[in-house]
């Protein structure tokens, strides 16, 4: 199960965010395939819960290394910026190599595609991850359906970022799993 600490618990949540991104994904990659091949239903999949998932894990594997940095005695800072969370949990040397120098695309992805859909990024009517807004001409809108990153990502058959992001970020946690259990 694992030690009960700070850092643990963060990180046994993130590995259950990134495991249900993972079968998200799985699933959209399949649906995919499907219209392709001129099967399935011909509705657009969805890919909202996805993005919404990957931003929480990598949110909270953040808030696992700071915990572990101070030795487990202080919670993480309530927030959801990954350019905070981020800067701080840089400060393992391992975090910084994978993500700057071993894994630029993922890098970029998290901190210039989704980071800045987080709600409390995005503010009040604008895309988002979570939430309708009010867009122009009294439109509303919502990630379900809206979302200009589910198109970018998932519908554009020239993209292959996600499947290699969502590669690099399991071999991450697997890395960061190692991380977590060397004491």
């Amino acid at each position: 199960m694992g030690k009960s600490t700070i850092s643990n618990a963060f990180y046994q949540e993130a590995k259950e965010n990134f495991c249900a991104a993972g079968i998200v994904f799985t699933c959209l990659k399949s649906a995919s395939r499907e219209q392709k091949d001129g099967g399935g239903s011909g509705r657009q999949q969805r890919g909202s819960s996805l993005f919404v998932l990957l931003q929480m894990a990598v949110e909270k594997l953040c808030k696992a290394s700071y915990a572990r940095q101070t030795g487990d005695k202080k919670m993480p800072p309530y927030d959801h910026d990954l350019n905070l969370l981020m800067t701080i949990a840089m400060r393992n040397p391992s975090l910084k190599d994978f993500f700057e120098k071993s894994n630029p695309i993922a890098y970029n992805f998290l901190m210039n595609e989704l980071n800045p859909l987080q709600p409390s990024n995005a503010g009040r009517n604008r895309e988002n991850l979570e939430y309708p807004w009010i867009a122009k001409g009294n439109k509303v809108k919502y990630p379900s359906r809206d979302l200009n990153l589910i198109q970018k990502c998932l519908h554009d058959p020239r993209n292959r970022n996600l499947e290699l992001i969502m590669g690099k970020l399991k071999d991450f946690f697997l890395s960061f799993n190692k991380m977590m259990h060397a004491d």
